[in-house]
């Protein structure tokens, strides 16, 4: 059996020399006809071109070579390949599947292939585990990333790392400094969100979160608006917006119920957490949640513990990726819709651009948000 590493005689890629001897001519001659120089006798350049086409020339088998004479040189060449990471759950969550369908669509309509890399961990003293070597060996033009995956140190490794160095990065989601920036505006749409509950009548409202930091509840801007929000009603937030954590179980839709008829089927369960402090905050007439997961989740708990959709509580989800349908397949969830795809394809755009030199400093995009008004929203009850 063959080694793997050494090519069978089927296997070689040809060279410029099998064609120049197919040719009859210098190496440097088809050299020139390959990149097209004009200066070559066109009879010549289409007899070369036409050689190479029959051996099955294939250029893309001595880039590497290419590579490093050029790297001699201090210069780099275009590999064609950029890398993105997103959570291993990516697949499942339509979220990032409608991200990465923009992204896909302008990156492969511009010939560059896409690699997924995951940052899995990190080590005893918070450092991260190692990622492909395709991210470390000089083969990737740039890199597509969460902001909240940059910011665990995924920049600084990329920086840190020679065969990456100051190639460019384009952040999604989050802003982050020292490198180009593709978001859209969640504090606005919260506020929307937030604005419009307070327009139907209702005054308590629980506002999920991620995590408690320095500057308070996170995501701190989302979270910001939503007091914004309520001061411009003349409510106190310390009494009027209550916080609750995030559940981590309930980052998946696809573990919720999706309809009402299969709310209808389904048997009580024990009391849960959200029940238990929404039965110790009667005050409570809302629910403004992360994401339209959270909503789903916390719609099919509260049905099962008694809870009428909108009559006794209002939902409101965020990014308008997971509906809540009827009998009829009517969306009934209230939500913020992101741009998603339209956040993909800006990111796309920005790599490409750093990519090609056509921009030479980072970008920021910032695009709206829209509330998407439906039937898990009305006035409180009396």
């Amino acid at each position: 059996m063959n080694d793997i590493t050494t090519p069978t005689a089927h296997m070689a890629p040809v060279t410029l020399r099998d064609i120049a001897e197919r040719c009859q001519v210098s190496k440097s001659t088809v050299a020139q006809a390959l990149r097209g120089q004009s200066r070559l006798a066109p009879a010549t350049v289409a007899r070369v071109l036409a050689v190479a086409n029959e051996m099955g020339y294939d250029p893309s088998f001595h880039e590497g070579a290419r590579r490093l004479a050029l790297r001699k040189h201090g210069r780099e060449m275009i590999n064609h390949l950029v890398a993105l990471f997103f959570p291993q759950e990516y697949l499942r969550i339509p979220f990032f599947l409608e991200t990465f369908r923009g992204i896909a669509d302008v990156l492969g309509a511009a010939g560059f292939g896409v690699c997924v890399g995951h940052v899995t961990g990190t080590h005893a003293d918070g450092s991260l585990l190692p990622f492909p070597q395709v991210m470390r060996r000089g083969d990737l033009d740039g890199v597509i990333a969460p902001g909240s995956t940059l910011a665990q140190g995924l920049l600084d490794e990329l920086r840190a790392s020679a065969g990456f160095g100051n190639r460019p990065v384009v952040s999604l989601f989050d802003a982050t400094a020292a490198c180009s920036n593709a978001v859209a505006d969640t504090p606005g749409g919260v506020r929307e969100a937030m604005r419009h509950l307070l327009q139907l009548g209702h005054r308590h409202v629980l506002w999920v979160y991620y995590h408690i930091t320095e500057q308070g509840p996170a995501p701190v801007d989302r979270y910001l608006a939503a007091c914004r929000a309520m001061e411009e009603f003349g409510l106190a937030p310390a009494r009027h917006l209550h916080l609750f954590p995030f559940i981590a179980e309930w980052v998946n839709p696809h573990t919720a119920h999706h309809d009402l008829a299969e709310l209808e089927a389904g048997e009580a369960e024990p009391a849960h957490p959200l029940v238990e402090y929404l039965e110790t905050h009667p005050e409570i007439t809302a629910i403004l949640a992360i994401n339209d997961a959270f909503a789903l989740h916390a719609w099919y708990t509260l049905h099962h513990a008694g809870y009428a959709i909108p009559e006794d509580i209002s939902i409101v989800g965020f990014d308008d990726t997971d509906p809540m349908r009827d009998a009829h397949g009517t969306n009934l969830l209230t939500t913020v819709r992101c741009p998603l795809e339209t956040l993909g394809r800006e990111a796309g755009r920005l790599l490409l651009a750093r990519i090609t030199g056509e921009a030479v400093g980072e970008e920021n995009v910032l695009l709206p948000t829209e509330l998407v008004v439906r039937r898990s929203t009305a006035k409180p009850a009396e």
